[in-house]
């Protein structure tokens, strides 16, 4: 809408205001006949449009309901204020007042609009559309004005917004390098870009004559072969009303030529247009895209299969790719990874001795021996790694980052130190053994003796490297009782099938030894107490499944268990004395609870 001013106000009749007041010689009596025609507040008060009426000094005489809520003066109405200053913008009064008082020597009355700029008592600027009646008495003196205002503010902006948003997708409809065509819900052609018309050599007037699956149209898939119009991304997008990507297809163009493109297709939810189709020209990096997806296929195999971690960084250490197995190495999610250095993960002892790697082989000769360091995970733990990093170089020759292949030694290492302490410890067992049985006579397992050495030396490795260990202590309930019902030697059966069953849910890794009588004690490096739990239950119930028939019967038996873990976190000096005290507690706990169940020490 083209915004009028004051000065070039247009000439309208006004149906509703055409009355003037009786008495019109004095000022009183001016004033009065100009509240008699605002006397019917009530209706003035309901309508939707801002009502002003101004005297012939351009004071505010009535300001209606809506007039008050847009101005803001709910709470202190301007009656009796000069409308000019204290609704108009500043840059505006002078003229709006020179208008106004033109207005005063009009020789009709007839109703004018105009579209102006009002301030609210806020200071926000808001639109209004006028139409005004001018007030005059029955003997043509000038009374005032009675202003009608509809707020305007949001439909100007939303028609500006509509202008720009019109201008944008011209503009970018029309310069958009890849081809796009527009066609209704019947497949119908209604616009196509240039791009278009050049990438198919078919011109746009030509477009708007065809349809998306019209004959004119010869296509061939990847493979060679003709590909009919229902494989078609815009056809499709058609059908099954959702977006289509990525459809190669070969167009034959009006020379015999072949135009190879990658087409997306969206169906559009407008009224009057069905799809639109974007066409990006593939020709001539078809064949280098093949080769460069066959060679990134082997690459991404390579690359996210390998057991070792990979990672590149530039010569400022600032790590830019990696594969899985790197990521899970250290823990770090990848927006961290991505904002640390090679440096930031290397503990400091190790910095100088890798700088000193970078200065005298990376940069030397673009590559380094095979050397060990240290790297520090997330959660702090300090882990051995074995790599090699090789220099790459930009266009120039210049360094522009290394890449390396990272292995974790932790396992080699603890099984080479393990196996040192294995070597030392079975050197001074065999001599031991000299004196004592390692196994307990009668079930089979490790004796009491055998199970405290075993304890300790899978203690000082869980210490050493920050590993979970537990430990299960369990007791036959009312064993007495069995012995004396079925005598020893049931007793004594009974026992030996308890250590078979538990026996059977170990891992290898796993050690289980009779602590006393009827007690039995499993260890479990590298396992924490939640783990240990379901293990645990699994020997109970197989330990409850036990039946030994007898002539007074079957005898049965279950058991109670304790569970106590040593977390990575733990004291240096806890002992297997420690663990056994805290498991028995923890079992006794569980006889407490009624028996025939599992507790973890808490």
């Amino acid at each position: 809408m083209k915004r009028k001013t004051y000065a070039s106000a247009s000439r309208k009749t006004h149906p509703e205001t055409k009355g003037a007041v009786r008495d019109g010689k004095t000022k009183s009596s001016q004033e009065s006949s100009l509240k008699n025609l605002l006397a019917a507040e009530d209706f003035l008060n309901a309508a939707a449009q801002i009502i002003v009426a101004l005297d012939d000094s351009g004071r505010i005489k009535y300001l209606n309901k809506r007039g008050l809520r847009l101005l803001g003066y709910c709470a202190s109405p301007p009656l009796g204020k000069d409308w000019f200053e204290t609704c108009l913008p500043a840059e505006e009064r002078e003229s709006a007042r020179r208008f106004f008082n033109a207005l005063k020597t009009e020789k009709d009355s007839e109703d004018e609009t105009s579209q102006t700029d009002i301030l609210t008592s806020a200071g926000e600027r808001r639109t209004i559309l006028w139409r005004r009646s001018i007030l005059k008495n029955e003997n043509g003196d000038f009374l005032g004005i009675l202003n009608f205002g509809e707020d305007v503010t949001e439909r100007i902006e939303m028609e500006k917004a509509l202008r720009t948003a019109l201008a944008k997708y011209k503009t970018l409809f029309e310069c958009f390098p890849l081809g796009i065509v527009i066609a209704d819900r019947a497949g119908n052609i209604l616009e196509a870009n240039p791009a278009a018309a050049k990438l198919l050599a078919v011109p746009r007037e030509e477009y708007i004559r065809r349809s998306l699956s019209g004959l004119e149209w010869k296509t061939i898939r990847p493979n060679g072969t003709l590909m009919p119009s229902d494989e078609f991304a815009s056809v499709r997008a058609l059908k099954e009303k959702r977006l289509i990507e990525n459809v190669e297809m070969g167009v034959v163009k009006p020379d015999g030529s072949t135009a190879w493109i990658s087409v997306n297709a969206a169906p559009l939810p407008l009224e009057e247009q069905g799809v639109v189709v974007v066409y990006n020209d593939m020709s001539a990096r078809k064949q280098m895209e093949e080769a460069l997806k066959a060679s990134e296929r082997k690459y991404r195999l390579l690359y996210e299969s390998m057991m070792d971690g990979f990672v590149r960084v530039d010569m400022e250490g600032h790590i830019l790719e990696y594969n899985r197995a790197y990521k899970e190495l250290l823990g770090y999610s990848d927006e961290e990874l991505k904002a640390l250095t090679y440096m930031d993960i290397t503990p400091e002892r190790w910095r100088e001795f890798e700088a000193d790697i970078v200065k005298t082989q990376i940069l030397p000769r673009g590559y380094s021996d095979v050397y060990e360091k240290e790297y520090r995970r997330k959660d702090g733990a300090v882990f051995p790694v074995e790599l090699r990093t090789v220099l790459l170089r930009d266009e120039t020759g210049r360094p522009s980052g290394m890449w390396a292949i990272v292995r974790d030694v932790t396992a080699r290492k603890q099984a080479k130190e393990a196996l040192e302490i294995s070597n030392a410890e079975l050197k001074a067992a065999l001599e031991r053994e000299k004196r004592l049985a390692h196994t307990d006579a009668l079930t089979g397992v490790n004796n009491r003796r055998s199970l405290y050495e075993l304890a300790a030396r899978e203690l000082e490795i869980a210490v050493r490297y920050r590993q979970p260990f537990s430990m299960i202590l369990f007791d036959l309930d009312h064993f007495k009782k069995v012995n004396d019902t079925f005598g020893h030697t049931v007793g004594d059966e009974i026992l030996v099938k308890v250590a078979e069953s538990a026996c059977a849910e170990l891992r290898s890794a796993d050690f289980i030894g009779r602590y006393g009588g009827e007690e039995f004690v499993v260890l479990l490096p590298m396992t924490a107490a939640t783990q240990a739990f379901p293990l645990a239950e699994r020997i109970r119930e197989r330990v409850e499944r036990i039946r030994v028939p007898t002539p007074l019967g079957e005898a049965s038996v279950t058991i109670s268990a304790g569970i106590v873990e040593m977390k990575r976190d733990s004291a240096q000096d806890i002992s297997v004395d420690d663990l056994i005290r805290r498991a028995d507690q923890t079992m006794y706990a569980a006889k407490q609870a009624g028996r025939n169940c599992v507790k973890i020490a808490e």
